[in-house]
């Protein structure tokens, strides 16, 4: 090659000039060559070839130095086409020269080299990252702004949720999905605020993982934006935040704790600063001592000191301050009366970040007053009704009176020489005997109860009052126990808890019933409607009776809560106890199988007595499903009635609260029976020993709230093996009973009375069902939503109206408020009330007297027509 060390420019200079000289000069030679052909003559044949040489030799130069100029440019142009596919050092342009082309080749693998590099750094900022955030316990995710679309989820998703990253892959709604139901609108309006300045405020949700456990998770994220600044998606984390919760949770209940027992503490309460200043004060105390919180609050201790020891005040908070506790005696000053002798408990905590002294002064008067009384009367200890034990310093038995041989079955002998430990029944924990050990051996006075055991085995629950005795100087020598047998007391306060858990459960179901039984006698309404009007062989007709069925089923159980708490709207009235059983015998042998047999055995005497008839069908229906599942082998039901008289004794006997005459119907099956500690709690609410889904541990609580309604008692003998007996006691009346007669059928009321009745209700349901019954029958019903709205529907036909139908609750004006108005103008109108409330709210709040016009919700058609029916026509 020519100009081998030639630069590009340079080349480039040369050769274009000379090119294009040479082009023009052959150029010029071929004109003037033309013209003197055509004005002297033709250019001979040697002339030719000679130009055609030059042509061609000036093209074979050019093309020789641009094919060198060009070359290096295509090789880097398919170089960098290729650049894609190659690794390595293949990514680098092989430079040669020292022209442009090979100063562009080396920019270029500068370049090249920079890039990679640059890849290199954020391939491994992007394993680190991800490497970061695989091992990261928080969940890590981004999703796509319309949240469809899941481009990366955390390997740790699992261990927080359960779920692995597939599904959140596969199905990116599991984001939303797993938020607990309650949090679920938060996590909405959280999710609405994407791409808004709010969006980044952490927040606190809670999670439902894999496994139905809930979880607390701190949730953090942030919107993500490409290079142009458009949102892209959103990129968060969840942070299991569960055993912080539980902890807040648990720290909260103790702060709480720590207030109820300053509040709320029988004791006087103290906080007090190391100069014995006093800090807080509880209102006990500033009650026990006659003192208002601003007087006490400031004040030094020893304003309050009754000991006249000048020191004691400073030496007990020393030794506070010293040991971190202290117990002792002292007397307190009180407004306007006697020192209190108080026993302090002292003890050096934080508080508010500084150390001080929670102190606890309790009243001794009376143990101070017992003290002495012991000392006064220690010769009569002989005589004492109760249980007297005396100890030596060690706890070495060295007297017990009778009242103690009598009670524990152990004789003196027995006891002399021996230590306590031979009463315990192992279910009073040590830490209860350390502490006892620990307050007499400090010189305090214990109180406690203990389960023991006599020498027959029996169990018995004592009250126990242990402190020292000292000698002339002030030592401990013995110690002395004074204990009441309180076993009779627990078991009355057994017996008072279980009454008021019953109560506190009654009043919660009497809650519920009244918005239930609207919802009921709109179903059974409706389904009846449509059970009447249906073609006799239409296939919804077995449909409308399941509804009716299950309907009325729901309506029987509320009628059994509310009688269950004692508020069920009754109609008592004077019955035979002796016709009830036979009333609904057919009725019990269906709720049996085939292999259990029924009988009944009534006295031939009259039993009187005051009693809903429904409640005590109820009763027997609920006892009878009882004992047929405790016979699963089949057996037999009895059921008997009979007159009794109970004397004072007896009923004593059978824990009755009055003596007199008594009908007793007793229900006995043959089937397993039960054993005592099953029958302590067979009328608890709830309680049920049948398996998870056999029943709702509701039926003989609400016979027993049903007995108890009607001042009866119930009583339960059973023994494992040998069946079990339900003895049930009504009291007895003087008054000759009504008959009970089955009532007439639906089909036998439905007629075309024509009458006019204006309805006030105002659940639409309830009332759109109860107009389209009456008028199926015939009636005219004029309805009204409040009791305003009756009163006005009055005034415009007043002239026309037979009766009113009115809801004892409504708004505006109640039901008797409405009956009131109208009897103003119209003394004779007719009214029947309904209400789905207790029979106490009725009265009480809505003024219905006993003997109005009544039907409780929920009711049948049959129900309402045939009550309106009775009204219509009393009197006639």
């Amino acid at each position: 090659m020519f100009f081998p060390r030639l630069t590009l420019k340079t080349r480039l200079t040369i050769l274009f000039p000379l090119a294009i000289t040479l082009a023009v000069g052959i150029l010029l030679f071929l004109i003037d060559s033309l013209l003197q052909d055509y004005i002297h003559q033709a250019i001979s044949g040697y002339q030719f070839q000679i130009i055609f040489i030059l042509l061609i030799s000036t093209f074979g130069v050019t093309r020789h130095y641009l094919h060198g100029f060009t070359t290096p440019i295509v090789q880097l142009t398919e170089h960098v086409k290729t650049l894609a596919q190659k690794t390595g050092n293949d990514r680098i342009f092989p430079v040669k020269g020292e022209d442009e082309l090979a100063i562009l080749g080396a920019a270029f693998n500068a370049l090249i080299k920079e890039v990679d590099r640059q890849q290199d750094e954020l391939a491994s900022r992007e394993v680190l990252y991800r490497t970061v955030v695989d091992a990261s316990a928080e969940m890590v995710f981004w999703i796509a702004p319309d949240r469809q679309r899941m481009h990366y989820v955390s390997p740790s998703c699992q261990n927080l949720t359960g779920y692995p990253c597939t599904d959140f892959y596969s199905h990116p709604d599991l984001l939303n999905r797993m938020i607990h139901p309650l949090d679920l609108s938060s996590w909405e309006q959280h999710c609405l605020r994407a791409n808004t300045q709010e969006f980044g405020i952490p927040q606190e949700f809670r999670i439902v993982t894999a496994d139905g456990e809930t979880r607390w998770v701190n949730h953090l994220c942030r919107p993500v934006y490409n290079k142009h600044n458009e949102f892209v998606g959103v990129r968060g984390s969840f942070l299991d935040i569960t055993l912080w919760k539980e902890a807040e949770a648990a720290l909260f209940a103790s702060e709480e704790k720590f207030r109820l027992f300053f509040e709320e503490a029988s004791d006087a309460i103290f906080i007090v600063d190391s100069n014995g200043i006093i800090l807080v004060a509880n209102d006990e105390a500033c009650l026990r001592y006659g003192f208002s919180h601003g007087e006490m609050i400031g004040q030094p201790m020893t304003a309050f000191d009754a000991t006249e020891r000048g020191h004691f005040v400073a030496e007990r908070i020393a030794e506070v301050i010293d040991k971190g506790a202290a117990s002792f005696e002292s007397k307190h000053r009180c407004k306007g009366a006697l020192p209190l002798p108080v026993e302090v408990n002292a003890r050096l905590i934080l508080f508010e970040g500084e150390k001080v002294i929670l102190a606890v002064a309790r009243d001794i008067s009376e143990r101070k007053r017992n003290e002495a009384h012991l000392r006064k009367l220690s010769v009569a200890v002989e005589q004492s009704p109760v249980s007297i034990l005396i100890t030596d310093r060690n706890g070495i038995i060295e007297y017990v009176n009778p009242h103690f041989t009598s009670l524990t079955g152990y004789t003196r002998e027995d006891l002399v020489g021996k230590t306590p430990n031979l009463l315990k029944s192992g279910e009073t924990s040590s830490k209860a005997y350390e502490e006892l050990w620990q307050t007499i051996l400090s010189g305090g006075e214990w109180r406690g109860k203990f389960h023991n055991r006599k020498k027959n085995g029996e169990l018995y629950w004592e009250e126990a009052l242990i402190a020292p005795i000292r000698d002339e100087a002030g030592t401990i020598t013995h110690f002395i126990a004074i204990k009441e047998d309180i076993s009779e007391r627990k078991e009355l306060e057994g017996q008072l808890r279980h009454a008021q858990k019953m109560d506190a459960i009654g009043q919660l179901a009497g809650g519920v019933a009244h918005d239930f039984n609207n919802i009921l006698t709109a179903v059974i309404g409706y389904a009846s409607i449509m059970h009447i009007k249906l073609p006799a062989n239409s296939p919804l007709k077995k449909s409308a009776e399941q509804i009716m069925e299950t309907a009325e089923r729901g309506a029987r159980l509320t009628q059994g809560l509310l009688a269950f708490s004692r508020k069920q709207v009754s109609n008592p009235r004077v019955i035979d106890l002796n016709e009830v059983p036979k009333r609904i015998e057919q009725l019990l042998s269906r709720l049996i199988s085939e292999d259990l047999s029924l009988r009944l055995e009534s006295t031939s005497c009259t039993l009187p007595i005051v009693a809903d008839s429904v409640e005590i069908e109820q009763v027997l229906m609920n006892l009878t499903t009882n004992a047929r599942d405790a016979l699963p082998a089949g057996g037999e039901i009895v059921i008997t009635t009979t007159a009794l008289t109970l004397d004072p004794a007896s009923a004593q006997a059978h824990g009755f609260l009055q003596p007199g005459d008594y009908a007793l119907l007793n229900f006995t099956d043959n089937g397993q029976g039960m054993d005592q500690e099953i029958i302590k709690r067979i009328f608890e609410p709830f309680y049920t020993t049948k398996e998870v889904g056999k029943g709702t541990g509701l039926g003989l609580s609400i016979v027993y709230g049903i007995i108890k309604k009607h001042h009866g008692y119930i009583i339960c003998r059973s023994t494992i093996g040998s069946g079990t007996t339900f003895e049930i006691y009504f009291p007895l009346v003087t008054a000759a009973p009504e008959r009970l007669v089955p009532l007439p059928t639906m089909e036998e009321d439905k007629r075309n009375e024509r009458a006019i009745i204006l309805l006030a209700e105002d659940s639409d349901t309830a009332r759109f069902m109860m107009q389209d019954v009456l008028e199926e029958f015939g009636y005219v019903v004029l309805a009204a939503r409040d009791g305003q709205e009756a009163i006005d529907l009055y005034h415009r036909h007043r002239e026309n109206i037979d009766l009113l139908l009115l809801d004892v609750m409504m708004p505006k004006l109640k039901g008797r408020e409405v009956y009131d108005a109208v009897r103003r103008i119209d003394p004779t109108i007719k009214a029947l009330f309904c209400s789905g409330y207790d029979d106490e709210k009725v009265e009480l709040q809505g003024g219905v007297a006993n003997d109005m016009n009544f039907l409780s919700k929920p009711f049948t058609p049959k129900d309402l027509l045939m009550k309106i029916r009775e009204v219509m026509h009393a009197g006639k």
